[in-house]
């Protein structure tokens, strides 16, 4: 659920531990949008006829990135290999849903997030089996101060894509500044267990009160 790393509007209450795991979360989102704009607007509205193709690929690519992760030694290992997984969660190979994507980030980024929640709104309805698109939202919620409805989004997110390590950080800091410590340490571990090396998770289990153990001492 990573927000841009230039918006300001925090929750009032997010420390700056927070913060910081917001930054990190999303420091591959911003690169991929970068490269993702130019192309989306050099393609052809014809190749969505093969967007179903896309779509398999895209999943195949998916499969064998979370496979590298799990077997990621380190932090800039698995660094590399998250970066490419969102990469790949933003780019679906269909035109006009990419397009659609650029311009929900594009108003995030002035800080329009009105704006943003109508376009990701928006794509939610013309495409609700896309996990990312619900992700979208989830995020401008939670920047909205909207915890219920990103939680809301975030269990769409992960109904489509269960290892959605984004979208389950995000459950853990929603349910984290709506005061239920429990849930987000359930939250956070679920995310661990997919990307054991998940930047700014300490963070998290040590405001709610857990221990931290590193996943995987070098």
């Amino acid at each position: 659920m990573p927000p841009l790393t230039h918006l300001r509007r925090y929750p009032a209450s997010a420390s700056r531990a927070f913060r910081h795991l917001l930054v990190a979360a999303c420091a591959s989102l911003v690169v991929a949008i970068s490269a993702l704009a130019p192309e989306v607007q050099a393609q052809s509205s014809s190749e969505d006829a093969g967007a179903a193709i896309a779509a398999s690929e895209r999943a195949a690519r998916l499969d064998t990135l979370f496979k590298e992760l799990d077997r990621a030694l380190d932090e800039t290992e698995a660094a590399a290999i998250t970066n490419r997984i969102w990469e790949t969660w933003l780019r679906s190979g269909k035109v006009s849903r990419d397009a659609a994507m650029n311009r929900i980030v594009a108003a995030m980024g002035r800080r329009d997030l009105a704006t943003a929640y109508d376009l990701s709104s928006e794509l939610v309805r013309e495409e609700p089996n896309d996990a990312e698109a619900w992700n979208k939202r989830a995020t401008i919620n939670f920047m909205l101060s909207r915890y219920d409805a990103s939680l809301a989004d975030i269990k769409r997110v992960l109904a489509l894509e269960p290892r959605h390590f984004g979208a389950l950080s995000g459950r853990a800091l929603c349910l984290t500044e709506k005061g239920d410590k429990e849930g987000a340490l359930a939250a956070i571990e679920a995310a661990l267990q997919i990307n054991p090396f998940l930047r700014g998770a300490k963070n998290i289990v040590e405001r709610n009160g857990g221990t931290w153990r590193p996943r995987r001492p070098i």
